[in-house]
């Protein structure tokens, strides 16, 4: 090979055993199939490509990503110069249905059916026909790659070899037939996503030699009920069980260390939450997730319908009571400072809820998605200085909110944020105060019922976007003469009323 620089040791499992050009990136939409390097690397392939594709002699190297989306191919020759197959190159194929390689590469072999691709004289399991029901994985095997079993829908059995090591990213996502499956104890890593959407997995047992349970491994694995995390196990990270919606109970063992606040977001089910005794940075009272001290709240699970946060919390994790749909009602403690992101959200039957004076923020999402929230009771000596983008979306049955005087935000400055109070559709009239100084796109949007809005001094543009669906709208108060209004903002029949002298209600609003 000219560039040695391209060149990895088959087992440098960081890089997933693959190489990755920058060359082949973003060429996914092709029309035709494209080459690079002086036709040394298959760089893409249409998506539209059918039945065989014959990768020619002389090509080394296949691309990032090179067939993925080709959907429609049913079989791959592979020619005896292939030297390495570049990270995710047969990812989201969901018709192939055979391999053919040359008897003279050194390198890549097939099963002798040619369902199984593998790599490294049979040390790697490359990647698997669509179509293949049941395995016995060989036990020269030491690495699955990543997307080898992705879209593998009807497969069913499979049998993993004692001397595997490593399951990279996606391996067996959306495998939707999969039942259960025992990871040897020899397997050391799984990647991220790496059972993502099996939806039929019910019963798995994992290497209590894992140490991390890594990004959305079992997310959407709507059928699983339990698992026993590994001993071995000192991280839980993002979305880790994400939309497990069966998952009931789940044990933190001794030795994790960090568990990710979106870890558990949509375990709607989720009922028994334990610590090991023993472990130095968590634990659980009443199947409730806390910081060792318990002065941080971390996840709480389904099964309460009222729920009393302890005076010692002094925070909230992110998503903490995310699909809680049983909640009505939740005591916040008096030391709490912020409303993290999604903390609330998803909370179907949340009705009402106090927001204690020291509160200085409201994130993102954090009650979005509340349809029977009604009241959010907030007192005019509170602090609070900002409340985020989607804060209140979705919250359909929303009747009374008080705005304090020192509330300087009510969105972010994102231009992707906004929708801080859309969908809130029983809302009639909103009178913003003084601090406020921007208003995002799409914040009030679908608030069917809105029929006045005033708006601060300090507010210098109205985005055309902003009251988009706000079909009742009558009345528009503005503050300040030079406020400019974006084109199409409202529409012919709305009064724009220029009065500098309204003074701002310390009212509570009914929205």
């Amino acid at each position: 090979m000219e560039n040695k620089d391209a060149i990895i040791e088959p087992m440098e499992i960081d890089n997933e055993m693959f190489f990755d050009d920058s060359e082949t990136n973003d060429l996914s939409n092709v029309s035709e199939v494209k080459y690079v390097r002086g036709g040394t690397v298959l760089a893409a392939c249409p998506s539209d490509y059918e039945g065989v594709f014959e990768i020619p002699e002389g090509v080394q190297i296949l691309g990032t990503a090179c067939f993925r989306y080709c959907t429609k191919l049913r079989k791959i020759i592979i020619p005896s110069t292939i030297s390495i197959v570049s990270r995710e190159a047969f990812r989201d194929m969901t018709g192939l249905l055979e391999f053919e390689v040359s008897p003279d590469n050194q390198l890549y072999s097939t099963s002798s059916d040619g369902k199984i691709l593998f790599g490294d004289s049979q040390k790697i399991l490359l990647k698997a026909a669509s179509d293949i029901e049941s395995y016995c994985v060989p036990e020269t095997v030491e690495s699955i790659g990543g997307y080898a079993f992705q879209n593998c829908r009807s497969l069913q059995n499979i049998v993993l070899p004692h001397n595997l090591r490593y399951i990279l990213t996606s391996a067996f996502a959306k495998c939707t037939s999969l039942v259960s499956i025992e990871l040897p104890d020899s397997v050391e890593k799984i990647a991220a996503r790496v059972f993502d959407g099996c939806t039929s997995l019910v019963d798995i047992k994992l290497s209590d030699n894992i140490k991390k349970l890594s990004l959305g491994v079992f997310s959407d694995c709507v059928g699983l009920q339990a698992i026993k995390v590994p001993l071995m196990t000192k991280n839980i990270a993002e979305e880790a069980f994400a939309g497990c919606v069966s998952l009931r109970s789940i044990h933190i063992p001794e030795l994790v260390k960090k568990i990710d606040e979106s870890a558990f977001v949509g375990c709607e089910n989720l009922e028994e939450i334990t610590v090991d005794e023993n472990n130095a940075k968590y634990s659980a009272s009443d199947n409730v997730l806390y910081d060792k001290h318990e002065t941080r709240l971390i996840r709480c699970p389904s099964s309460y319908d009222n729920f009393i946060v302890p005076e010692l919390v002094s925070a909230i994790g992110k998503n903490a009571f995310n699909c809680c749909k049983k909640l009505k009602t939740v005591y916040l403690p008096p030391y709490l400072m912020r409303i993290e992101e999604y903390t609330f959200a998803n909370c179907e039957a949340l009705e009402t809820i106090d927001i204690p004076d020291n509160v200085v923020a409201i994130k993102r999402g954090a009650f979005e998605n509340c349809p029977n929230l009604e009241y959010i009771n907030i007192s005019e000596s509170s602090s609070l200085r900002k409340i985020d983008d989607y804060a209140f979306y979705g919250c359909r049955k929303l009747k009374k909110i008080f705005m304090p005087e020192m509330l300087s935000e009510v969105c972010s400055y994102d231009e992707n944020g906004g929708g801080t109070f859309g969908c809130c559709e029983s809302l009639e009239e909103i009178d913003l105060p003084p601090r406020v100084d921007y208003l995002n796109e799409a914040m009030f949007v679908d608030c069917k019922t809105l029929k006045l809005v005033k708006i601060p001094y300090n507010v210098k543009f109205l985005d055309s976007d902003l009251f988009c669906g706000c079909n009742s709208l009558e009345t528009v108060v503005l503050r300040n003469p030079d406020t400019e209004i974006e084109e199409g903002t409202f529409a012919p029949n709305v009064n724009i009323v220029i009065d500098e002298n309204t003074t701002y209600n310390k009212i509570y609003f009914e929205l």
